[in-house]
């Protein structure tokens, strides 16, 4: 007969699996707005020395103009869906996520000036540091409950020529674009996961072109990336 730590070493070293594979980013019911992205994460859990990856999706609204003039100001403005997070997991109650961070670099193709937060359900810090807007949620977000996270609205200047586009960070788990940290119940009491996640394909969410007379912002056209 295994003993009690055995089995409860087993059943943490499971727990980022049955978190993982259900903290989906869902969408909400009805209308898509346009211009909206679909983000694939490719995430990571580790604990106990042993890695458990998952795929979760998330969905963005982009809006910018579609071309601009060279050296002029452009606004580009992201606007993430509702999510959720689930109760539980294959047996496990999720407890909460908290510190969460949503990473997006300075737009490609012009001269950062400032971003800021608004909207959203949930209390959100934004850090525009070292070529990259970082979005903090420190929660916790209770499991079971919906939030949506709030938009980013970014004003960079054009260079001048190529184009200006918007997308999120992270090429690999170790440069991860979202963190975040799940707390879940397992045998031995609650437990608290680390997760990286990275976008793969890369999205694009809105692309400006330099050149010509500048034009207003509009929504860009459905991507399904």
């Amino acid at each position: 007969m295994k003993s009690i730590p055995s089995v409860g070493i087993r059943v943490l070293a499971a727990a980022p699996v049955a978190l993982a594979a259900t903290w989906c980013l869902a969408s909400p019911a009805g209308a898509v707005p346009q211009g909206t992205t679909t983000i694939t994460w490719q995430c990571q859990g580790t604990v106990f020395g042993v890695d458990q990856t998952s795929t979760l999706t998330a969905q963005v609204a982009g809006d910018a103009p579609t071309s601009a003039a060279g050296g002029s100001a452009v606004t580009i403005k992201l606007t993430p869906l509702a999510t959720a997070v689930p109760a539980s997991s294959n047996g496990f109650n999720v407890n909460n996520i908290h510190d969460l961070q949503v990473i997006t670099p300075y737009p490609a193709g012009a001269t950062f000036v400032s971003a800021t937060a608004s909207g959203g359900s949930v209390a959100a810090t934004i850090d525009t540091s070292g070529g990259k807007i970082a979005l903090n949620v420190a929660g916790p977000i209770a499991g079971g409950a919906s939030f949506t996270l709030p938009a980013e609205t970014i004003n960079v200047t054009a260079g001048a020529s190529g184009s200006i586009t918007s997308t999120y960070a992270g090429t690999s788990y170790a440069d991860a674009g979202m963190t975040l940290t799940s707390n879940v119940d397992t045998v031995l009491g609650p437990l608290d996961v680390p997760i990286s996640c990275y976008p793969d394909p890369k999205p694009t969410f809105t692309t400006t072109t330099i050149g010509g007379a500048a034009a207003p912002g509009v929504a860009q056209p459905p991507k399904t990336n």
